[in-house]
């Protein structure tokens, strides 16, 4: 991990909230060698936002549009309960579908994760109390926190996850 984000952490003073890296530059060969299909990748943290932490990616990095992109976001679930979703950039259409959980290693720690879809992407949110603490703590005193797929690595900036959260407003009453 320390390989991966000391890289990522001299592009985080490029500017506290956005940040974009062009993949096909030979000095960020390191990180590039993680995503051999894409051509720029851009991160973009809660404090940006206000309210999401994303990553994306670009095929073709003269291109106008995003080709994947990945969201942390604070919201409420159906019993108001204040959570973390990562909506992935893999496509549903079914908001009925049951999706079986998964178990993602999340900053090192594996974490069960319950999966549901949107009518358009897939996104997923701790299963357990312990799971939901983990997730929170690791955006809280972590600078990036790191989502482990089969297929690709997902890094969110956690800059401004702190604020966002205490003024998100708790569970609802």
């Amino acid at each position: 991990m320390k390989k991966l984000l000391l890289p990522l952490m001299f592009i985080s003073f490029q500017s506290l909230a956005t940040n974009t890296l062009d993949l096909t530059d030979p000095k960020n060969i390191e990180i590039a060698d993680m995503y051999p299909s894409y051509e720029l990748l851009r991160t973009v943290s809660f404090e940006a936002t206000g309210k999401a932490a994303l990553l994306g990616f670009k095929i073709d990095k003269t291109s106008d549009d995003w080709d994947a992109i990945f969201e942390a976001r604070i919201s409420a679930n159906m019993d108001g309960e204040q959570k973390i979703y990562i909506t992935l950039d893999l496509p549903c259409s079914d908001q009925e579908e049951i999706l079986d959980p998964s178990t993602i290693k999340t900053n090192g720690q594996n974490v069960r994760y319950y999966r549901f879809c949107n009518g358009s992407h897939v996104y997923m949110t701790p299963i357990s109390k312990a799971g939901d603490n983990f997730l929170v703590d690791e955006f809280k005193k972590k600078d990036f926190v790191k989502f482990e797929f089969s297929d690709i690595t997902v890094l969110f900036d956690a800059a401004g996850f702190t604020k966002q959260w205490n003024n998100f407003g708790g569970d609802a009453l």
